[in-house]
């Protein structure tokens, strides 16, 4: 049981996230401040499924400003960009070797006060540290014919543990069995106290 009892806590403690924000002043965009925050899995276990989170805000006009420090994104905003109610991001997220959903370009269009969020489901489906990138890519909606490529980010990683190398639904069946078993186990050997007791009260 003492063993079941930290095995359970870790199978069905809830996942932890960590948010990044990168903040730019895009002279591209007369001086807007662009806002990206990612939200990704702090750690995942095997056989769990998580997100990852992108989302991309327009402020106004500000001071330039980066607090980006290595965050893994690299944003890009198209040749002759003006102010605009309304902007077009696209992004596209590659992680080696694990499943990720939706695969391909997506595409967004936004405005100031409605930001752009992108979600991709993540698949735990083996060990490892795995690398991936992000491309972000903004312009101003009346330029949406525009065909440049999405620009890279640095590399971010996922990582995937376990214990003994099991997937996650058997570690919580593990755990729950394991306290079950301690349950009964110790519910006999008190039992069988009391009754002692009893019998030397006799």
């Amino acid at each position: 049981m003492l063993v079941s009892l930290p095995i359970v806590i870790w199978g069905f403690m809830p996942q932890r996230s960590i948010m990044q924000r990168v903040i730019v002043n895009s002279p591209a965009l007369h001086n807007q401040t662009v806002v990206v925050e990612i939200d990704t899995p702090r750690l995942m276990r095997l056989g769990e499924s998580s997100r990852l989170q992108v989302s991309i805000t327009l402020d106004k006009k500000d001071s330039a400003t980066n607090f980006g420090g290595g965050v893994p994104v690299s944003l890009e905003t198209g040749p002759g960009a003006t102010r605009s109610s309304t902007v077009l991001s696209r992004a596209r997220f590659e992680l080696a070797r694990l499943p990720v959903t939706p695969t391909g370009e997506l595409i967004e269009i936004f405005s100031h006060g409605a930001p752009s969020v992108f979600i991709w489901r993540l698949n735990a489906v083996e060990l490892g540290e795995f690398p991936g990138r992000i491309w972000l890519y903004i312009q101003p909606q009346p330029a949406v014919q525009n065909n440049e490529d999405l620009k890279p980010s640095e590399p971010l990683t996922i990582r995937v543990v376990s214990i003994l190398g099991l997937r996650l639904e058997f570690i919580k069946l593990i755990g729950v069995v394991g306290i079950a078993l301690g349950v009964l186990l110790l519910g006999d050997l008190l039992l069988g106290l009391l009754v002692k007791a009893r019998q030397r009260v006799r």
